[in-house]
């Protein structure tokens, strides 16, 4: 690997511990958020035995129907390439398949979506000699600033975090001029 380009990193935050705070003179902690209740314990349990796209697959010819009205933002998103469905068609197609992607997910995140096994924990194996430029969507729900401390982790290693204005988690889609010319300069930098 002669750059490693991390596009919206997932997975490199551990989950926040709950607040807590010393009790007055006494060193114990005590914990400020209650736990919370059963019945939301007992959702998140059931919901998490089922892949988040399932439904779609169940869908069966009425998928692409579903995809258009719970997410017209992808048609939107691409109204000047595309003035029909394709853009539809084509992400329903790609999660109609059998759900490695999810299974995978699934199989590394604890609750509310968390790593099982947070990157950072790990940056540090990666080569020094490697360079590393994590790109994120200066409006995604990713949050950039474990690639600050991914930097940090790494010491003098060549680490660069960008970050791309008016984009999401899909920066390439969002803003595929600056995410194209980010790449390629990468790219260009190491022929």
């Amino acid at each position: 690997v002669s750059h490693l380009i991390l596009v919206d990193p997932w997975g490199f935050p551990e989950q926040p511990k709950p607040d807590t705070q010393q009790s007055q003179g006494h060193g114990a902690e005590v914990v400020k958020r209650p736990s919370p209740p059963r019945w939301v314990k007992t959702i998140a349990a059931v919901v998490s035995l089922f892949n988040p796209l399932a439904v779609i697959r169940a869908a069966g010819p009425w998928g692409p129907g579903l995809v258009n009205r719970f997410r017209p933002d992808f048609k939107r998103k691409f109204e000047d390439l595309f003035d029909d469905d394709t853009m539809t068609q084509y992400i329903y197609h790609c999660n109609a398949q059998t759900p490695s992607g999810e299974v995978g997910f699934r199989a590394m995140t604890e609750t509310l979506g968390w790593a099982k096994r947070p990157m950072l924990q790990r940056v540090h194996l990666l080569p020094p000699s490697m360079p590393v430029t994590m790109v994120y969507g200066a409006c995604s729900w990713v949050d950039s600033s474990s690639g600050d401390r991914a930097a940090e982790i790494r010491g003098k290693a060549h680490t660069r975090v960008l970050l791309i204005k008016e984009a999401s988690h899909h920066v390439y889609a969002d803003q595929p001029d600056d995410f194209n010319r980010v790449v390629e300069n990468i790219c260009k930098s190491v022929d």
